[in-house]
């Protein structure tokens, strides 16, 4: 086993891919500890305390959702994005229709149009978890976001 680990890390191609996922995953993980400003982390621990959907909701996003961080969110987005863009493709947007039959060129188009989808969708899920976290904690007297107005300080 470790003579093949050996002779993997000696061809370039195969050590850039694992040099790459390496930081890739650190990048997520440095992601996953820097938590969305304005909101008062103190509640949010005592939220989660309280309720146990919110720790099966955390271990979904990869332990972002316990310290509402910059990837609470996860690739649920994404694959939520190319799940709609691939039910458009069946003959309901001739457009999106018309970009599949292209090949490589239209690939690229859809994968686009996915990006941009994406971004809208991880908008209003965020928007949503927020509204949700702060409705999960009225009846126990939490509140999610902090006073951010400029008279509070």
């Amino acid at each position: 086993m470790f003579s093949l680990l050996i002779k993997a890390l000696k061809q370039k191609e195969i050590r850039v891919r694992i040099y790459w996922t390496l930081l890739i995953l650190l990048v997520y993980r440095f992601g996953a500890y820097i938590t969305v400003p304005g909101v008062n982390a103190s509640a949010l621990t005592k939220l989660m305390d309280q309720t146990s959907l919110l720790s099966i909701l955390n271990l979904f996003s990869g332990d972002g959702l316990s310290a509402y961080s910059l990837f609470a969110l996860g690739v649920s987005p994404y694959v939520t994005a190319q799940i709609i863009i691939q039910l458009l493709q069946m003959d309901i947007v001739p457009k999106l229709v018309e970009w599949s039959k292209q090949g490589e060129t239209g690939r690229r188009k859809t994968t686009q149009v996915t990006r941009y989808l994406t971004i809208v969708l991880a908008f209003i899920q965020s928007i949503g978890i927020t509204a949700g976290l702060n409705a999960l904690g009225e009846p126990i007297g939490v509140t999610l976001l902090k006073n951010t107005s400029l008279n509070s300080y």
